[in-house]
């Protein structure tokens, strides 16, 4: 529908299917957003970028639970998705903390990656679950990562960290090399041991690190460790002691892995 009103959408994805007037474009900026009449085209793209992402099922990034609210003021607005893909995106046209007015229309390198996951890399069809690249981790990708690495986690900078005896590496994704290297608890993640052997990204905002038989909840916020627990007993109901690997899934989902078995934990 074309109304000279606020552009939105009544639902995300399939949710709108068969919804009058589920999708609201303004053309005319006559009542809402009049600067926009000098920059017609632009506004008018920009615009239906930001909410054709809705009906890809795509909700607003200020949403998720992870965005660094010391920062990003901007309200909750709308449908939450169900998932996340990709780390926070402050530059994804649909993070209303972008300061550019929802990218330009341009979508971010998450964006693609989002897209990429649910319908397939430059054709329709959802991605196969299957292995599509083999390659040498530090030569032909991951720079500077050395060989050995145990766990990795997110960070809600926007960047990943990996760990490996007790140094940690923090990979810059956007310049696609590893820019710092630190020691676990003392130059950084204060309260994590070293020798840890897995970690996960929590949909609640933390990260759970994993050694022996106890967790260790990570606070982005404070930067620091605020709870240790007994893993499958005060927390983590159904893991054993003792993993070797974990990783968040796109599903919303995370797999623990120990010796031939693995273990997938619904948040």
């Amino acid at each position: 529908m074309i109304d000279d009103d606020g552009p939105h959408t009544k639902g995300l994805g399939k949710h709108l299917n068969g919804v009058q007037n589920g999708m609201v474009l303004n053309f005319q900026f006559n009542e809402w957003s009049p600067t926009c009449r000098s920059k017609r085209e632009y506004c008018i793209r920009v615009i239906a970028v930001h909410e054709f992402g809705h009906a890809l099922s795509f909700a607003h990034e200020q949403n998720r639970k992870d965005t660094p609210d010391n920062w990003c003021k901007e309200e909750i607005q709308g449908t939450d998705g169900d998932m996340y893909i990709t780390p926070w995106d402050l530059k994804s046209v649909m993070n209303y903390c972008n300061p550019k007015w929802s990218g330009d229309g341009k979508l971010s390198a998450h964006d693609l990656d989002g897209l990429h996951y649910v319908y397939g890399p430059n054709k329709g069809g959802i991605v196969k679950d299957k292995v599509d690249k083999v390659g040498d981790i530090g030569r032909s990708g991951w720079k500077g990562i050395p060989s050995g690495i145990v766990a990795a986690v997110s960070h809600p900078n926007g960047k990943a960290y990996f760990f490996k005896g007790d140094k940690y590496y923090r990979f810059d994704c956007k310049r696609d090399e590893v820019d710092k290297v630190g020691t676990t608890g003392s130059s950084g993640w204060k309260g994590i041991p070293n020798q840890i052997s897995a970690a996960v990204n929590h949909p609640n905002g933390k990260a759970y690190f994993f050694k022996g038989n106890k967790y260790y909840r990570f606070d982005f916020k404070k930067d620091k460790v605020d709870k240790v627990g007994d893993t499958g007993s005060s927390g983590w109901n159904g893991i054993p002691t003792g993993v070797n690997s974990a990783v968040n899934h796109p599903n919303s989902r995370a797999y623990f892995f120990k010796e031939n078995k693995y273990y997938r934990f619904v948040f």
